[in-house]
């Protein structure tokens, strides 16, 4: 039987936040550069938004996404193609080991990142072993190999590693849009020497006092700073210049 545990509330962002880690430990200046710039919605964005609220509904509830057709979630009228993109998720999570399982549950893996915090969709804790699911409901493929899940499954082993032992960490993208579902597992010894050597060092210069700039395509897509951005700039002209030379 589906056992659902606490949600745990939060500020809405974290400055060193798990979903844009690729971003900050790419580029540690993009931090402090997108300081008092806001986030533009989206069409796509908002459908999201309706989805993970919809979807962990029916976690949290034992009720199924095609209940839902027809009504409004967030905003949005739910219809055929979102209720069966939702039942994949949901169908996935209820399949995992169910004996301590949190829907929306709040990581903090701030030990590696100051202030760092995030919130993972879905996690199943077992004796040994975690599953961090996360899903997406978008159009561009993710590979379960990023940082974003490597932040939560930190946050995870923090929070429960040693009460229950945990030796592997399981952590699966979910892409009903797409057909893609693929999970990327590691030991623990060797997540913990990714948070180390990769993550806090990056965290650290993003909080420093003169972050380095590393302009790059998968960095600089999203970042509101893109526009106003010297270093993208000059990175930009370098490239024309070495196309015509």
């Amino acid at each position: 039987m589906f056992q659902q545990y606490e949600l745990d509330l939060a500020p809405a962002h974290a400055i060193l936040s798990a979903s844009s880690s690729h971003r900050w430990i790419a580029c540690p200046a993009s931090v402090q550069a997108q300081f008092g710039l806001q986030d533009e919605s989206s069409p796509a964005a908002a459908e999201g938004t309706a989805l993970h609220e919809l979807a962990e509904t029916c976690l949290r509830n034992a009720q199924e996404p095609h209940e839902f057709l027809g009504k409004e979630v967030n905003g949005h009228v739910i219809d055929l193609e979102q209720a069966n993109m939702a039942r994949v998720y949901v169908e996935h999570c209820r399949s995992l080991p169910q004996a301590h399982t949190y829907v929306e549950r709040r990581v903090d893996f701030s030990n590696w990142a100051d202030e760092g915090f995030g919130t993972a969709d879905f996690l199943s804790i077992d004796e040994g072993e975690a599953f961090v699911v996360d899903a997406k409901f978008g159009r561009s493929l993710v590979n379960a190999n990023n940082t974003q899940l490597k932040c939560y499954a930190l946050g995870v082993f923090d929070a429960f590693g040693f009460d229950r032992q945990i030796d592997t960490i399981n952590m699966t993208i979910v892409q009903p849009r797409l057909r893609h579902l693929e999970t990327h597992t590691m030991r623990s010894r060797e997540l913990l020497a990714w948070g180390r050597e990769v993550l806090a060092p990056a965290a650290k210069a993003a909080l420093g006092d003169k972050p380095p700039f590393n302009p790059g395509e998968s960095q600089c897509r999203y970042c509101r700073a893109s526009a106003t951005c010297r270093a993208l700039a000059e990175h930009i002209f370098a490239k024309i210049g070495e196309e015509f030379a």
